[in-house]
């Protein structure tokens, strides 16, 4: 399946109708529908409804966090928003290569708002690992046979108590998997 080549390397940039850039490769599910997508104006890179809901829960906010913040699809709306007030978007990726977008993306659109954490967010510091490719991937708990394998997840209460962060206004997290 060509979708999930590793030869597609080639970054993509595309401009949206409020002038918020996103550079993206065409390696998943979410790129191809994106691409394909019928709109020529769109105000959202993916899923507007939670585009919308996020933009409008982020207003007046100060410290936001975003565990499975993918390629800022929604960090870089929450940190727009953020702006205003002085606020934080703290960013939580395990992918490299969705991290490394992140990156590029807040940079993209001149964001300087952002807290950039390559781990996932969970309910305890683990290890875990990814099983599965892309937007159908999920992940466990690493074993000894993963040796070499997975990423470093963190929890929220020790994330804050090691960054001297005392309350938190909101919360998004793209679940792949809660077992």
């Amino acid at each position: 399946d060509m979708l999930y080549n590793s030869d597609t390397e080639k970054e993509y940039i595309s401009e949206l109708k409020d002038g918020i850039k996103f550079k993206f490769k065409y390696k998943s599910k979410i790129m191809r529908d994106f691409i394909l997508r019928h709109e020529t104006s769109s105000d959202h890179f993916w899923e507007p409804q939670t585009t919308k809901l996020l933009k409008y829960l982020s207003k007046n906010m100060k410290n936001v966090f975003v565990g499975g913040a993918y390629i800022g699809d929604h960090v870089v709306y929450i940190a727009k928003e953020l702006e205003s007030n002085n606020g934080r978007c703290y960013t939580f990726e395990p992918n490299v290569d969705s991290f490394n977008l992140l990156k590029d993306n807040c940079l993209l659109n001149s964001l300087s708002n952002v807290e950039f954490n390559n781990k996932g967010l969970w309910c305890e510091d683990k290890r875990l690992v990814f099983v599965g490719n892309d937007s159908h991937a999920s992940s466990r708990e690493a074993e000894l046979s993963d040796e070499g394998e997975g990423f470093e997840a963190v929890s929220i209460n020790k994330y804050c108590k090691d960054h001297n962060i005392e309350k938190i206004d909101l919360i998004t997290k793209k679940a792949i998997n809660e077992s």
